[in-house]
């Protein structure tokens, strides 16, 4: 094959590799928010399986830097040190005499060349939607993103067992009774209407601690979604924000409207004449 149809050809394919690279991704892949806790916190991000930690708790020894001499006594040549100083301290400013030489020619010839205008009258501000007119947006919005993420999201209980103590019994009895309760109506409500939950046999259990007194968990819960369904997600919300931007500008024109009606009725019935 001729050598120049190879060249010519050889990035179309790299080209064309990526693209369908991308397509696989964007149709196949997911995004994943898994959260660990016992001793610390963890957050770790896993796109198309590759982990990235959002946030680490782990306590990090620092390494003991080598602490530099205060005092020029302890350096072993002190003149070459001030030397050094007064060198970096004369750069220093130089650099500063030449930044404000060049801002000064700047505005010089800015003001030569700027041509003499007069400045035009200021447009009157857009009329802005009250607080009515934007919670109801708002709650449009919070319905529209309730319909269009119902489902969609996967959440995988790998381990979640917490104990609940307290110095007394009763209290600890009355404590784990309420989180228990809680607890349950909680997952059931992400069950029902928002969320799939999957879980093995055993991995959620709260518990009562009547010994040690503590309350402790030790929580593995794993949030993914395709990145298809997060593109979707986008562009419906995208169009629900602005037919819900539009209905917003009609109602505050209507409302300004009518505002302005009802304060030229009364000039008009006092500019009437009656009839005698």
């Amino acid at each position: 094959m001729n050598p120049l149809i190879v060249a010519i050809l050889s990035p179309l394919w790299l080209i064309l590799f990526v693209l369908a690279l991308l397509v696989l991704i964007l149709l196949f892949g997911s995004a994943k928010v898994r959260i660990i806790t016992k001793e610390s916190l963890t957050v770790i991000l896993y796109v198309c399986g590759i982990p990235i930690t959002l946030v680490s708790e782990k306590k990090k020894e620092k390494k003991r830097r080598r602490e530099m001499p205060t005092e020029f006594s302890e350096c072993y040549n002190p003149d070459a040190v001030l030397k050094k100083e007064k060198k970096k301290l004369l750069a220093a400013q130089k650099k500063e005499e030449k930044k404000k030489r060049k801002a000064e020619k700047k505005q010089a010839k800015k003001k030569k060349h700027a041509p003499e205008h007069t400045p035009k009258p200021a447009a009157p501000p857009p009329p802005k939607p009250n607080i009515k007119e934007n919670l109801s947006m708002i709650t449009a919005l919070i319905k529209k993103l309730y319909a269009v993420t119902n489902g969609k999201f996967r959440l995988r209980v790998y381990r979640m067992h917490i104990l609940i103590g307290t110095d007394d019994a009763a209290k600890t009895a009355i404590l784990y009774g309420s989180v228990l309760q809680s607890a349950t109506y909680l997952f059931q409500f992400l069950q029902t209407h928002f969320i799939p939950i999957r879980r093995k046999k055993g991995s959620m259990r709260i518990e009562p601690d009547f010994v040690n007194g503590k309350i402790s968990a030790d929580i593995d819960l794993c949030c993914s979604i395709k990145f298809r369904r997060v593109i979707a997600i986008g562009v419906k919300m995208l169009l629900a924000f602005l037919t819900e931007k539009k209905k917003v500008d009609q109602k505050v024109a209507l409302r300004l409207s009518q505002a302005a009606q009802a304060k030229a009725t009364p000039q008009q019935e006092n500019n009437t004449i009656p009839s005698i």
